[in-house]
């Protein structure tokens, strides 16, 4: 096993465990979105590009990878999300301290088919105010602001689909 196959690995592996997962339980089950509507599960294949099942609002189920990155890297990407978040919170809603995931899903052009985020962490009552507050809203606007910023990690890799898993702390 090459030094590349154990990094993705390994990021496979963290990925299931900030996902609250099991490798020997994830295959099948599906993580959910803060509406409840099922939004990716683990294929359970071994292979390098570690595959993922992401399952769309409307157009079904889509095999994706994850070999996608933010041209800045991770830090800066939670960092200006964040930072600019604040800066369209206009301060109506009692400002939330948490952790927020979500999850980008992009074409082979790495254009941004949808965001979503994902209910790890937020309970129904949290849920109802960040929506009463436009919070979601104004999180995808950021998120969004971030389009032709990405990059393929192993460029001679060709999908159809990639899918981006990050968090912004607010």
């Amino acid at each position: 096993m090459n030094r590349k196959s154990i990094m993705k690995q390994c990021i496979l592996l963290a990925t299931a465990i900030v996902f609250n997962t099991s490798l020997s339980n994830a295959t099948g089950n599906a993580t959910n979105d803060k509406d409840g509507e099922p939004l990716w599960s683990y294929i359970g294949a071994e292979a390098p590009n570690m595959p993922i099942l992401y399952h769309t609002k409307e157009k079904g189920d889509k095999q994706a990878s994850l070999g996608i990155e933010y041209q800045k890297g991770k830090t800066a990407l939670q960092e200006e999300i964040a930072t600019d978040f604040w800066k369209q919170y206009d301060g109506d809603c009692d400002p939330v301290h948490l952790k927020i995931f979500y999850c980008i899903l992009f074409d082979e052009k790495l254009d941004m088919v949808e965001i979503r985020f994902q209910r790890i962490g937020l309970v129904s009552k949290i849920i109802e105010e960040m929506e009463r507050c436009n919070y979601f809203e104004i999180l995808e606007r950021e998120i969004e602001k971030t389009k032709g910023k990405w990059e393929r990690k192993d460029k001679e890799e060709v999908k159809s689909a990639f899918v981006y898993f990050g968090w912004v702390n607010l």
